[in-house]
Formats: C-alpha cells, structure tokens, sequence
C-alpha cells in the first residue's frame, strides 16, 4: 500500500470533512460505534496495548484493561481479560460473574460459551446448558447448528432439535434461509428443513436483503449472480464477486475492479475500485489506493485520502491518517441522512461465506 497519495490533493475538487474526532496516535486499532461506544486499542507505544471503549465524544468510558474486546451487541460486549472472557455491560460492569474460557455474542437471547472441555449455551442470568454434541455453533433467528459425530441438524432455543439434516455442513439462518452444502455444491433450506434450492452452485453466500449471491463455474473461474428467496434469478450471472445487498446496493466486481450494483442489477459505483464496502448511514467504504467513502450514487462525497477507514455506524466512522485515527461525522457529510448499521468490507480475499 503506497500512503504518498494521503497528502495529495482531493480528488474531482471534494474537500474532506471536518472531523468529529480529532485524529490521535492514541489508538492502535478500533471498533465500529455501538450503543454509543466504540472499542479501542491503546498504543503500545503510548501505554500498555490493551482495549477500553470511547465514547461519541472520544472519552474514555471503560478503561484499557482487556486483552481483547468484542463491539457491543444489545448493550452487551464480550472481553477477555487475563485468560477468561466476561460479558459486560456499557458501563464495564460484568453482568454474569463467571469467566469462560471461550465466549461468543448473544443471539436469540443466548450465547454459546466453553469451560474446559464442557461447551454450551448460556443466558443473560449464567445458566448453563451444556451441549452432548461434537461441534456446536451459535443462534440466528432462533436456530443453531449442531452436529451429533454423524448428522447436521437445527435446534431451537429450548435446546431441542427442530430437524435433522443429510447435508455435509450447514449455515446460519437468515431472511428465514440457510445455506447448506452437499458434495461442493450449495443451495438452501427453510426454517421447516425444506430444500428451497437444491445444492447445485459452486459457491454461494447467506441471504441479505432478500437476495443472496451464487456463483457457477466457468471457463475464467466463478461466475456470480443473484437469486431472491424462491430461488429465481434475478440479477443475471455477469461478476467476477459478490457481495450482500444492503440497503439496496452490492459490492460487486467487474473486469477486476470493485464498485456497486442496485437491485436490478444496474452499475451505481463504477466497478474502479480494488475494494468496496457495504453500504451503512448510506455511504459504503472504497479504496483507491488510499480509503475514502461513496454515496448511494457513486459519488465520492469522502475522497480516498485515508490510510484505512471503518463502515459507518451510528453516524461515526473511524479513519487513519498520518496523525492516527480520527472520527468523522455522518451528518456533517450528508444530514439529510442519519440511520445507523454495522458492517464489513468486502475485499478481493474475503470469502467468508457466514457474513458474505
């Protein structure tokens, strides 16, 4: 990565926006903004290395104490501190006084967790319910995955199975579908267990927005499309990747470039790019050479003159520059447009099949 371009001009005449947060080499890492909290990681060369969480202002709310620290989820966090891992609350608070070994998220209410050898579920009070399966894996929408040494099957949050299956692996639910995989091959499944498209793809991705990404095999590689949850297609097979829908657009690539796609399948970011984002606050992160953000039109409105930069969340994003990182605001980019979403990049290495 060349940073020179950092302290060039902007590009097309677009001024870049004041900060919310005045850039510090205070922070070595960083989270994105949840429940008005962002995790950050102190800078070894300024402390000792560990994570706290600022606030919108950038003050510090919980202290540097954690070895790691997850984003807060529902007014919850995941931390580890010495060699256990704690839930907390946004005001450092443990909420369960008992430390595992292994922690995950909440979802549906519960949250998968590891003592020693024992692995389970356990709820916002601490109780646990220990699993007698080989491998086990959290909640969406109600339902996680489990397999028994044989057979994937689903459970529900009462713990008992809903339905067994005879796929290889299985996914999370979303939008009410799951990605299954037979022999290579990927389709999905409903919440009853029913084959809704059988596995015939070569790759695929979970549902978002209603849509989901598949791929087939051709000459060059993959090809990838779109298909809606009945299985029909509807955005025709023509990209090198794919990325999920949201908020109405998808990072796609095209001809070796990243841009974005609307749900008719139409080019809205041109595909110029050697990374794109998802859209969040109604901006997406996009790299050329340095970082910088688009709108829902392709417009740059931040130009690509940051060494990194965060998806927006809350109306904060989190960028790099030379001076460390800085905060900028949502609104004052755009304020006729504020609601708040968490996600992820979409590189040209991402192949994540849980997320995209």
């Amino acid at each position: 990565m060349k940073f020179e371009s950092v302290n060039e001009p902007p590009r097309d005449g677009v001024a870049a926006p004041n900060y919310h947060i005045a850039p510090s080499p205070l922070f070595e890492k960083v989270g994105e903004f949840h429940c008005g909290l962002a995790r950050v990681k102190q800078s070894p060369a300024l402390g000792i290395g560990k994570w706290g969480y600022v606030n919108a202002s950038g003050q510090l709310e919980i202290p540097f104490q954690y070895n790691e620290a997850s984003d807060f989820t529902d007014g919850v966090a995941v931390v580890k501190k010495g060699r256990y891992m704690y839930y907390i609350d946004r005001r450092g608070t443990e909420i369960i006084d008992f430390g595992y070994d292994h922690a995950e998220e909440f979802a549906s209410g519960l949250a998968l967790v590891r003592i020693g050898c024992a692995e389970g579920y356990i709820n916002m009070d601490g109780d646990m319910r220990v699993m007698p399966y080989d491998e086990v894996r959290g909640f969406s929408e109600g339902f996680a995955e489990v397999f028994d040494g044989t057979r994937w099957m689903y459970i529900d949050t009462s713990m008992k199975p809903v339905f067994v299956t005879s796929y290889d692996d299985v996914y999370p639910f979303r939008n009410g579908l799951a990605l299954v995989e037979k022999e290579n091959k990927f389709g999905y499944i409903d919440t009853s267990g029913a084959e809704i498209v059988p596995p015939r793809y070569d790759d695929a991705r979970m549902f978002s927005d209603g849509f989901a990404a598949v791929a087939e095999k051709v000459a060059s590689g993959l090809c990838w499309s779109y298909i809606n949850s009945c299985g029909d297609e509807v955005v025709e097979p023509r990209f090198e990747a794919a990325g999920p829908f949201k908020e109405g657009r998808a990072a796609v690539r095209l001809r070796g470039g990243f841009g974005h796609i609307d749900m008719a399948g139409d080019i809205t970011t041109p595909p110029k790019y050697s990374e794109a984002g998802k859209f969040s606050n109604g901006f997406a992160v996009v790299q050329y050479i340095c970082y910088g953000y688009v709108d829902a039109s392709g417009a740059e409105l931040v130009p690509p003159v940051y060494f990194s930069a965060k998806p927006f969340s809350e109306g904060l994003a989190w960028v790099e520059t030379a001076a460390g990182w800085g905060v900028l605001s949502h609104l004052e980019i755009c304020p006729q447009n504020a609601n708040g979403h968490n996600d992820r990049l979409l590189k040209k290495s991402d192949t994540d099949r849980k997320e995209n």
